[in-house]
């Protein structure tokens, strides 16, 4: 425990003296505000100033932590651009409740051939998303994959579902 408190110690000094020099001061020669994506699956309150003490230490310093959850990650990768986690923070950021795989159909484990349009016709949930034009619609893609859906491109008659930002549009009326 000692150790850990003196490595703890250590980077906090660290931190104040080396990773804020003059150059990184702004105009009114204050500390600037750098910012951390500290990635969580949730499941739980992400309290970081009581979860990490370090975390907590990094606040002190000036440092933003950003809680993400891993949609924003591969999201961001995905479309290889970061995009703020506060435009949908119920898509980007971590909750309380976890998230929970959909169950698969019983003809998912007798599609194994390899071939993907099999394997897709063997899944439950076949979801097309209309409407949503920014990074939200690139999220609900991501999420849908990560919870074991198939996303779609287009809407079609094997679709089991339809995600829409508003009930309106081509495929709202073909989805009813």
């Amino acid at each position: 425990i000692k150790t850990d408190l003196k490595k703890n110690a250590a980077h906090k000094k660290r931190m104040e003296d080396d990773s804020f020099d003059a150059n990184d001061m702004d105009d009114e020669g204050s500390k600037p505000n750098k910012k951390f994506y500290v990635v969580s699956t949730g499941g739980y309150h992400l309290d970081h100033a009581n979860f990490c003490p370090l975390l907590s230490d990094l606040e002190k310093l000036g440092v933003d932590i950003i809680p993400v959850n891993p949609i924003w990650v591969l999201t961001c990768a995905s479309e290889e651009t970061e995009c703020d986690p506060a435009m949908y923070p119920l898509l980007f950021q971590p909750q309380t409740w976890p998230y929970r795989l959909l169950p698969p159909s019983n003809s998912a484990s007798s599609a194994t051939d390899g071939n993907p349009a099999t394997a897709e016709e063997g899944r439950r949930f076949l979801i097309s998303v209309t409407g949503f034009v920014d990074m939200s619609r690139y999220g609900i893609i991501q999420l849908l994959k990560s919870i074991g859906a198939t996303y779609t491109d287009s809407l079609r008659a094997k679709n089991t579902h339809l995600i829409c930002k508003e009930a309106t549009g081509k495929k709202f009326i073909r989805a009813l």
